[in-house]
């Protein structure tokens, strides 16, 4: 019997084999290194440091900072959809953005009113964090009140749809018109997330709504109709205005011929007055009125002195503008007519005339006397179907005529049209109740004032936002009714939120640091189709930007050097949680901001 007896190895094969090993070894370290490269590339990307950091918490919710990031970018775009009316709107304190630069280098208001400094991005964090706030305390009151809503997860369903839609016709799938529009952070699932949060606020806000306007008594409304006469108290009246003379026109004027200009105004007022006084009967007046104010009207555009006449067509276009009734005007003390018409008692047939400026002179026939609008308000359930959803104009029209058709095959009435209405409408509602004319988009609204429209009553009406197949509940309130109860119920839902929001105040925790870690910036690819820039806030060179340090490590955050503000750049991942806060009793979110 023989045993086999490993030899040692030489010096030489001892090395070789260490070195071998040591290249295996350095290898797997390679590999791993790459591997683990790569992962925390993804995580980066994915928006990892930002859905980590908590901003907003309560017993039941989350709110993260991919979360917030779309709150944020929402209120950016909703402002810069709205641009012209936010301009509109502002104070002199304030200034417009510039969208392509970094909102906290802009000024939304310099304080020189509010005593407040506040930059732009300010302005939005705060937007968003309200609001979610807001949705945080309607959520969490509806749980507590045990509240269910079965639609929850078809309407996120629905929304993610649209989206996809959306993103089909700029030729993207969801994930990259996400990343256009919100940059790195935000994903479907975030979206869906937030989705969940506001819409289940939202339905629990409609039912308190709806619960607050079903209560409003008979007493309320005789209360609000008797202490706010002059919001719901309105007239009609035709009228016609002399010796008004333009701008430009003035200039080149003596004051003798302005004197002789007055003199004739305030005679042409006496004929026309006399004329409409002279008429038996309201219809005979307004032709007397309208007769008067087209023969005074061609009559001034073919004066020999008149240098550039108007068109025929233009002509026309003034007189009809000029004889049109004015309806449902609310007291104005603007002249001597508001008085006049409110306060003095005159009846619908009688005319004035009032002197409405200096030398100006203006005849008012009064049509309805001043009171309560007490025409009906509708109310009507529609079906909206889109050429977005069905490809085409003509393939929407056919879906409208089939979704008609599927309801006249079944039961008849408001709630069987609801159940067609569940599968098939793209509008957020499908019933609006006491609907006041000249609401709805003028198609709609004909439709549903015609003088003939009966209640049970179908059809197709096609407007700007696509087929709506319709049907006619019946009338509403009286028109005065409807307003009192849209105030009564405003004022109400004020009081309860105010109410609410005091009483859950300690139950969000706002993680004030990580809201001033999203970027300050749109990203750039959800402005790259802009053809114009906006005339932009940037601060004046005398005034420094504000400078915040809300993450303690002793850099501003919005310094150039220390911030990059790119659209692809994630935030910093914290090294340590940030600190808890209960809501505070402002709705504005506290930061460590000094004017500089």
């Amino acid at each position: 019997m023989s045993t086999n007896v490993k030899k040692p190895l030489t010096e030489k094969q001892h090395t070789k084999r260490t070195i071998t090993i040591a290249l295996i070894v350095m290898v797997a370290l390679v590999v791993a290194a790459v591997a683990g490269a790569i992962a925390y590339s993804k995580y980066l990307n994915n928006g990892g440091p930002q859905r980590r950091l908590i901003s907003f918490e309560t017993e039941n919710y989350e709110v993260n900072n991919c979360m917030f990031t779309y709150c944020y970018l929402n209120a950016v775009y909703n402002a810069k959809d709205g641009y012209g009316a936010m301009l509109a709107n502002m104070a002199p304190s304030q200034t417009a953005p510039d969208f392509t630069m970094s909102l906290s280098t802009q000024y939304y208001d310099y304080g020189t009113q509010s005593g407040q400094a506040q930059t732009w991005h300010e302005y939005f964090i705060n937007m968003a964090a309200n609001q979610i706030q807001s949705d945080l305390c309607y959520a969490e009151e509806a749980i507590a009140n045990k509240f269910e809503y079965k639609d929850l997860d078809k309407d996120i369903d629905e929304y993610i749809e649209s989206l996809k839609d959306t993103a089909k016709k700029e030729k993207l799938d969801l994930d990259k018109y996400l990343k256009k529009l919100y940059g790195n952070a935000v994903k479907e699932q975030d979206v869906r997330d937030v989705l969940e949060l506001q819409i289940f606020a939202a339905k629990y806000k409609e039912k308190i709504n709806d619960d607050k306007s079903a209560a409003v008594t008979d007493k309320q409304l005789d209360a609000y109709k008797k202490d706010n006469a002059a919001d719901i108290e309105t007239v009609n009246y035709y009228s016609f205005e002399f010796g008004n003379i333009s701008s430009e026109d003035a200039a080149n004027v003596t004051d003798d011929q302005k004197d002789q200009i007055s003199a004739q105004a305030s005679n042409d007022a006496d004929t026309l007055l006399e004329k409409i006084n002279a008429a038996e009967g309201m219809d005979a007046k307004i032709e007397a009125f309208k007769t008067f104010v087209k023969d005074h009207l061609t009559a001034l555009n073919s004066a020999e002195d008149v240098t550039d006449p108007l068109t025929e067509e233009e002509l026309e276009a003034e007189i009809e503008s000029k004889t049109a009734e004015s309806k449902d005007k609310k007291y104005d003390d603007a002249n001597d007519f508001g008085d006049w018409a409110f306060k003095d008692g005159h009846k619908a047939g009688e005319a004035v005339k009032v002197e409405t400026g200096s030398g100006i002179y203006t005849v008012f026939l009064l049509t309805k006397e001043a009171g309560t609008d007490d025409s009906a308000t509708k109310n009507v359930h529609h079906i909206l179907l889109t050429e977005d959803k069905y490809g085409s104009d003509k393939k929407a029209k056919a879906k409208a005529e089939e979704v008609l058709a599927e309801y006249n095959k079944g039961k008849k009435g408001a709630e069987a049209f609801e159940a067609v209405a569940e599968k098939y409408n793209e509008d957020g509602s499908s019933f609006y109740e006491n609907v006041t004319e000249g609401t709805m988009v003028a198609e709609f609204n004909d439709w549903l004032f015609d003088a003939a429209r009966k209640e049970g009553d179908t059809d197709i009406v096609k407007t700007e936002y696509g087929y709506h197949v319709m049907y006619f509940d019946g009338d509403g309130v009286a028109k005065w009714k409807a307003d009192a109860i849209s105030s009564i119920v405003s004022e109400a839902m004020t009081e309860y939120e105010t109410k609410m929001i005091e009483k859950r105040k300690d139950d969000i925790k706002i993680n004030t640091d990580n809201l001033w870690k999203i970027s300050d910036t749109v990203p750039a690819s959800a402005i790259a189709d802009e053809t114009t820039t906006l005339a932009g806030g940037t601060a004046p060179i005398e005034t420094a930007p504000v400078e915040h340090d809300h993450d303690g490590d002793g850099v501003a955050d919005h310094d150039a050097s220390a911030h990059d503000t790119s659209a692809e750049t994630t935030v910093a991942d914290a090294t340590e949680p940030a600190e808890e806060t209960t809501v505070a009793d402002e709705t504005t979110v506290e930061s460590d901001t000094t004017a500089a």
